[in-house]
Parts: structure tokens; sequence; C-alpha cells
């Protein structure tokens, strides 16, 4: 048996062959670091089990049946990683530096204190339009756009289209929230890395291009894209903020129309704000006995074992 692997890197894919061969090119790429590539195949019929096994170095599978969602891939991944390290990477997200492996490796073992690394992500392969560097989030944790497109350095989250961290800190942390499926989850995973003292950092100079491919993704009319997006982030807030604060916030930001609505991009119109500042909470609320029990759930246990 081989010596264990210094990264583990987690792909989580749905019908994206294409997309992940792009992907798992980028990985064959990196230099100077061993690693070992794990892909949660969550019921592809497109032909990517035949690709992954035709590659030169296939990965390692995972292969559910049907399509289980980002966390529970994920958190399948934390289970099967070997690695000191592990990184999450989207099946639709390119590495374009060679290095980003071996100096993500090396900056987590030269600081205890750092809980996660990420890079700057994205949407196009020139790098001139940035989607993510480090994630930012306001008080009632809606993600800042302005600071998150901007800024690097230390942050309150990253987006798993990629990020490293330390395999034990991943354990530790209880895994990835189902209940989200997926949007949100990360949010929500690195809130609780910073919670268990970890300092998470965003580095420049690493690129990394997020094709945000729309095969795999739902298509959904406007509402429910809306809804969708609106239910999650109150969800966490309730989790996260607690009860009390969740109504507070959820009160205020019904009489914050006009920043609420600006922050949707996708046009937000007054009917739709209405169902989903002022009836949605009221439902989020009813539910926010069983939403606090979810906070200190180990989402890597045995389901039996979880509740």
């Amino acid at each position: 048996m081989g010596a264990c692997p210094e990264v583990s890197i987690i792909l989580v894919s749905w019908n994206r062959c294409e997309d992940l061969r792009i992907a798992l090119d980028s990985l064959d790429c990196q230099t100077g670091v061993s690693k070992e590539v794990i892909v949660i195949d969550n019921g592809s019929s497109d032909g990517t089990l035949e690709m992954l096994s035709s590659r030169p170095t296939p990965p390692r599978v995972i292969r559910n049946k049907e399509n289980r969602g980002a966390c529970i891939g994920k958190n399948q991944g934390i289970l099967a990683a070997q690695g000191d390290c592990i990184a999450f990477m989207d099946s639709d997200a390119c590495l374009l530096n060679p290095s980003t492996l071996r100096d993500f490796r090396d900056r987590l073992a030269a600081d205890a204190s750092l809980g996660a690394i990420g890079p700057g992500i994205f949407i196009d392969r020139d790098l001139n339009h940035p989607w993510v560097s480090g994630i930012h989030l306001t008080e009632d944790l809606y993600i800042d756009w302005t600071q998150t497109r901007s800024t690097y350095g230390e942050c309150d989250a990253l987006s798993t289209c990629f990020a490293m961290m330390p395999r034990e800190a991943a354990l530790k942390s209880g895994g990835f929230d189902p209940v989200y499926f997926y949007q949100h989850e990360d949010l929500d995973f690195f809130i609780r890395i910073r919670e268990m003292g970890f300092r998470i950092e965003a580095r420049e100079g690493y690129p990394v291009w997020h094709r945000i491919s729309q095969a795999g993704r739902k298509n959904d009319r406007m509402f429910w894209m809306h809804f969708r997006e609106e239910w999650r982030h109150q969800y966490l807030l309730i989790k996260m903020k607690g009860v009390w604060m969740g109504l507070y916030y959820c009160i205020r930001n019904l009489f914050r129309q006009k920043s609420i609505r600006d922050y949707y991009v996708r046009h937000l119109r007054l009917r739709k704000f209405i169902v989903l500042f002022g009836m949605l909470p009221v439902f989020m609320l009813l539910l926010s006995p069983w939403i606090s029990l979810q906070r200190g759930k180990n989402h890597l246990l045995p389901r039996k074992e979880r509740d």
C-alpha cells in the first residue's frame, strides 16, 4: 500500500461529464504535491462513469444511485479522504495556477490558526470578471458582494467552488448540513469553522475559473429561484443567530424593501417581496424550534446517531 496523499480533492458531480473532464485535467496539471481525487457521482447518466474509468489515472469514485445533493456528497468525500488536507472543488471549476495545491498545502502547514484557505474565483478565463475572493457577510448573513469580489486576506467564509482545509478541521466541523441540498451550505459550514476558533483566508494569485455550467443545475422560474435562495438564507439566519435575533432581522428586512430588492440582482417584484419577506418568515419562525435543533448536529455521523 502506498503512502497517504498530502491532499484529497473532493468533487461532487451530476451529469457534467465534459465539465468534470476539464476540472480533472486542471488537477492533473498540479505540481509539487501528492494527491488523490475523489469524485462523488450523484447518479449521472451522461457517460460520466465511462469517462472517469478511461482516464490515464482514474480517480476514486463513490457512486450514488440518485442525486443526493452537494452536501451529502461532500460529507461522503470527507469521510473517504486520506490526505492531511482536503480540497473541495466544483465539477465546473478549473484551476489556472499549477502551484495552487502545493502552495495552499504549505500555507496551511505553516499557520495552525488557519482553518481554510481559498483563491480568487472568476467567471471568465481571462480573469476580467471576479465572482468571489473571500466571502464577507453582513450582520444578517447576506453576502457583501462589493467586498467579496474585491478583497483578499481574512474573511468570513469561502466558496467551495474551491477551498482547502486541514482534514481534522473538516471532521471536527460536523460536515455540511444536508437540509440545504446545495447553495448556502458553504456559508453555514465556514461560519462553524470560524466558531471553532479558526481563521479563514483568501489568497491572491491563484485564480480559479468557475465556468458556471448549466449542466446539472436546477432551472426554475425566477420566483422559485428567489424563493429557494431566501428560504435557505432565513434558515441560515435562524440557525446561526438564534430565534429572537432571526425574528429581529426578518422584521427589519421587511422594512428595508429597497436594499433587499437591490440585493437580488434578478428583478424582485413587489408581490414577490411580500411573499419572501412578509409570509415566508412566518413559516420559517414556526419551524424555528426544529431549525434550532439542527445547529449542533454532526452530519458526518450515521443518521441514527446524528438524530
